[in-house]
């Protein structure tokens, strides 16, 4: 990832920010849909064995508080569809589909399915999110502080960058933003990350521990006027290994993601 890095414009230039800027999210109403894309290759005695996964989900967004420091969302999954595979088999899901609930594999994704979630931002930073059950086939969790650009947009400059990092109990993320282009309805923005993460589960009464590290690169499109994301696409890489007792096998994953948010009036 340090390559990334290099390349960027080594001097942040400090952007201005203040409470009156999150005053554009307030009523706020959008719908936001995703889809991602895992291909997994988990090694065992040298042999590949391969999964697929892809998950499409919508979800409704509106803003319910709005501070100095920043704001809140309520968030319901309205729709999930997608489908495994894994060992020459297929299986589809989709929520509109009462069957596909039997689908133990779907379980923790339809779970979430109409429930209203708060998320709360502060200082440009996930502060709260729902869990979900974790799954042998990784999906990025969505950070929902992008969905908004903080800065003044006509402030903005081509070659501003910025960083932060986010440090939880197992992971630790670094972001590096750079301002790519600009025009009077848009701004683009190229975001690279570095991801370190341990995850806890259970498979077939067995804990796995899954270590991880990799890299993404993503570009985010956002309306000028709104300062709403308009798309994301990214493409995320990682290494690591699957540990259940002494064995240990190493593991790559690949996951390509598109953002869609549409704003509602």
């Amino acid at each position: 990832m340090g390559k990334y890095f290099s390349l960027l414009v080594t001097c942040v230039i400090a952007i201005s920010m203040n409470a009156q800027t999150y005053e554009k999210l307030r009523n706020q109403r959008f719908e936001v849909v995703e889809l991602q894309k895992n291909n997994t290759t988990i090694y065992a005695q040298g042999d590949p064995i391969i999964f697929y996964a892809e998950r499409n989900t919508r979800t409704d967004f509106h803003t319910t508080v709005i501070s100095s420091k920043g704001y809140s969302f309520n968030s319901k999954v309205t729709h999930i569809d997608g489908k495994l595979i894994a060992f020459g088999n297929e299986q589809r899901f989709n929520s509109d589909s009462i069957s596909s609930k039997s689908i133990s594999d779907s379980a923790f994704i339809l779970n979430l399915l109409n429930k209203e979630l708060i998320i709360s931002i502060e200082n440009n930073q996930l502060l709260s999110q729902q869990d979900s059950a974790a799954s042998m086939l990784l999906m990025l969790k969505d950070d929902p502080s992008k969905f908004f650009l903080p800065y003044n947009v006509n402030e903005l400059k081509l070659g501003q960058s910025w960083s932060d990092s986010i440090i939880g109990s197992n992971s630790k993320t670094i972001n590096q933003y750079i301002v790519t282009k600009t025009t009077p309805d848009f701004v683009e923005l190229r975001v690279y990350k570095e991801i370190q993460q341990q995850t806890r589960l259970e498979q077939d009464g067995k804990t796995v521990v899954q270590d991880l590290k990799g890299f993404s690169t993503s570009v985010r499109w956002y309306n000028a006027a709104t300062q709403l994301l308009k798309n994301e696409t990214s493409t995320a890489n990682f290494s690591g290994t699957n540990r259940m007792g002494d064995q240990s096998l190493p593991i790559t994953i690949t996951i390509q993601t598109s953002v869609q948010l549409s704003e509602k009036k």
